[in-house]
């Protein structure tokens, strides 16, 4: 229960009447401000330990979790990563190869127009 400041004045009033000023000075001072209530003692910072260390406990076994699952998710990533350079070298190379292709056509293609254009100047000449 708390202890207004009317009721601490007239437990003084009544300390001073009894025992005298000195000593009414002296018990007051050793009473807490708020009471008894708000006073904390060594068993309750043990108790808040005890939860504090369990608590760390379980958060260090929650990151340990976390940090094999993200052990787990990198490797997927590695692993998708491999596939795409894989995939994008074999593109490479099939664009590289219709490159070739169309060069090599594109060469067929000039070189017959060529030869159907000289033959035809030399048909008209003639």
């Amino acid at each position: 229960m708390a202890i207004s400041e009317t009721d601490r004045l007239q437990m003084f009033s009544g300390l001073q009447k009894s025992v005298g000023e000195t000593v009414a000075n002296t018990l007051m001072e050793h009473l807490p401000p708020g009471g008894w209530y708000d006073v904390a003692r060594t068993g309750d910072f043990d108790r808040i330990e005890t939860r504090i260390d369990k608590l760390e406990a379980r958060l260090d076994d929650r990151i340990d979790k976390l940090e094999i699952r993200f052990d787990k998710l990198e490797a997927r990533i590695d692993n998708l990563e491999a596939r795409l350079d894989d995939r994008i070298d074999k593109l490479a190379q099939k664009i590289d190869t219709n490159t070739r292709w169309m060069i090599g056509i594109s060469l067929s293609y000039g070189i017959g127009i060529l030869g159907a254009l000289v033959t035809f100047m030399v048909a008209t000449l003639n």
